[in-house]
């Protein structure tokens, strides 16, 4: 089962466990291992994927979804995980 995960204070990564997604962030997107461990990776709950939001509002047609949305929405792409899902920074 795919999880989200938030790893440092900024990002947030889908996989199938915890050390998956520390170990990809670090790994395939140059994430600071120092930051990881020191934050020390959560999992979202359910409750959190609903509640937080993915915006997109750089272009005319601004748009939004909840995390577990857009999580679903991965999976039936046939996303292959782990893999990086949304940073507060983007």
């Amino acid at each position: 089962m795919i999880k989200i995960f938030q790893v440092d204070k900024l990002t947030f990564m889908a996989a199938e466990t915890v050390t998956e997604a520390a170990a990809c962030y670090i790994k395939d997107y140059n994430g600071d291992p120092e930051a990881v461990e020191e934050f020390g990776p959560l999992e979202l709950t359910p409750e959190d994927l609903e509640r937080l939001t993915i915006m997109d509002d750089d272009e005319p047609g601004q748009w939004s979804q909840t995390f577990a949305a857009a999580l679903a929405q991965m999976i039936a792409n046939g996303v292959e995980f782990p893999t990086y899902f949304a940073s507060t920074e983007y």
